[in-house]
C-alpha cells in the first residue's frame, strides 16, 4: 500500500545544506541571488564541514529508521476542507492505513508556523515538518495534513526551504477543488473573509439585512439566526475567477516543486453520495482518484463499501436563497453569465 523510503544521509544532507545556503542568501548583499554550495563555503569558511558533521551524526542515529511519505491535501478554505480532511482520515483508517493519530490541519503555513505542533520558537517550519514525519515514522505511521496553498515561485526563504523538505520526504499530494465558485464566495463572506486581495466580496448580514459579525461561529448557529451573504455583484466575477484558477495554479506549483501525486479531485464528487444514493459510483470514482494521488492502493469494492455507510447521511446543498441576502440581484447577474449560471441553486 505504501512505498517505504529508507532515510539515507542524502536526505538529511540535502535539507541541512539547503538551510546553510538559505542563511547565506539572507545575509548576502545579493539577496535575490541563489548561492551555490561553493559560494556558501567561500563566504562562510567552515560552515559546510560543520553541517556535514551534523549530517553524519544524524544519519548514524537514524540509520535504522524508515520514513513513510507524508500525505498532503491541498484545498482552499471555504471549499469543504474540514469535511474532506475528516472523510479522508475515516477512509484511510477504514482501509487499515497506519495514520498518525493526531488530527492535523494547516501545519505547512509559513505565515503561521506556530500551527505546527513540532515548531520550535525561532526555528524553521521545514525542520518542524521533518520532526513530525520522523515521529510518525517511528510509530510506523504516516502523517496526513492539509494546506490551503503552496508556492513554487516564492522568494520567501522559509517557503523555499519547506518546499525542499516536502520534496525530499517524497510527499504525496492531492488537490481538492470546489467546482461551484459561487458557494466558495458565499462561504467566504459569511465567515467574514470579506476583503482579501483588495477586492471587496461583500459582507455578512442577518436575516433582516443588518451587518452580522458571527463570522466562523455561524456554522453552529440555529436556522432562525442564520448569517447570510450580501454579495457585491460588481466584483463577483473577479472573485469567482480567482477561485476557479486555484487547481491549475496549485498543480503547476506542485509539479515545479517536484512532489508526488498532484491529481485534481472535485469536492462535490467526493460528497455527492451523502445525499443521493445513485451518486455512489460518482463518489467512489472520485475517492479512487484521491487515494491514488496519495499513494494508496485500494479496490473499488472496498472504497464503495466504506462510502455506502454514509449514503443519505446529509442533505443536498440548500438553495442560495437560504444563504444569500440579495438573491434576486445575484440571480439576475448570473443569469447573464452562461458559463456560471448553473452554479445558482434556486
Amino acid at each position: 500500500m505504501f512505498q517505504l523510503l529508507k532515510r539515507p544521509s542524502a536526505l538529511s544532507a540535502a535539507v541541512l545544506l539547503s538551510a546553510v545556503a538559505a542563511a547565506a542568501v539572507q545575509n548576502s548583499p545579493r539577496s535575490s541571488s541563489k548561492l551555490g554550495l561553493a559560494e556558501v563555503e567561500a563566504s562562510y569558511p567552515g560552515a559546510l564541514s560543520l553541517v556535514q558533521t551534523r549530517v553524519a551524526r544524524h544519519s548514524k542515529e537514524t540509520a535504522a529508521t524508515t520514513t513513510i511519505p507524508p500525505m498532503m491535501i491541498l484545498q482552499r478554505g471555504c471549499s469543504g476542507s474540514s469535511v474532506v480532511m475528516r472523510m479522508t482520515r475515516d477512509m484511510l483508517q477504514s482501509l487499515a492505513v497506519p495514520l498518525y493519530p493526531l488530527g492535523i490541519k494547516e501545519i505547512a503555513r509559513v505565515d503561521q508556523p506556530e500551527k505546527n505542533p513540532w515548531f520550535l520558537p525561532g526555528g524553521r517550519l521545514g525542520d518542524a515538518m521533518l520532526r513530525g514525519v520522523e515521529e510518525a515514522s517511528q510509530a510506523g505511521q504516516t502523517l496526513l495534513f492539509n494546506a490551503a496553498k503552496i508556492k513554487s515561485w516564492s522568494e520567501n526563504e522559509e517557503m523555499q526551504y519547506l518546499n525542499q523538505v516536502l520534496r525530499e520526504l517524497k510527499t504525496r499530494v492531492v488537490i481538492v477543488h470546489r467546482n461551484n465558485s459561487l458557494d466558495t464566495v458565499v462561504c467566504e463572506i459569511r465567515d467574514c473573509f470579506v476583503g482579501g486581495r483588495g477586492i471587496a466580496r461583500g459582507y455578512p448580514v442577518d436575516t433582516a439585512g443588518n451587518e452580522d459579525q458571527t463570522c466562523f461561529d455561524r456554522r453552529t448557529q440555529s436556522a432562525e439566526n442564520k448569517t447570510k451573504a450580501l454579495i457585491n455583484t460588481t466584483t463577483l466575477p473577479e472573485n469567482m475567477e480567482f477561485g476557479e484558477r486555484y487547481p491549475q495554479d496549485m498543480q503547476a506549483s506542485v509539479t515545479e516543486i517536484g512532489l508526488e501525486g498532484r491529481d485534481i479531485v472535485l469536492f462535490e464528487d467526493l460528497v455527492s453520495h451523502e445525499y443521493l444514493d445513485t451518486n455512489l459510483p460518482r463518489s467512489t470514482s472520485a475517492w479512487m482518484k484521491l487515494l491514488s494521488s496519495l499513494g494508496v492502493n485500494a479496490t473499488e469494492a472496498s472504497v464503495s463499501a466504506v462510502l455506502s455507510k454514509a449514503v443519505g447521511s446529509y442533505h443536498a446543498p440548500e438553495p442560495h436563497s437560504e444563504t444569500v441576502y440579495n438573491i434576486e440581484e445575484v440571480e439576475e447577474f448570473l443569469g447573464k453569465d452562461q458559463s456560471r449560471s448553473w452554479m445558482l441553486r434556486t
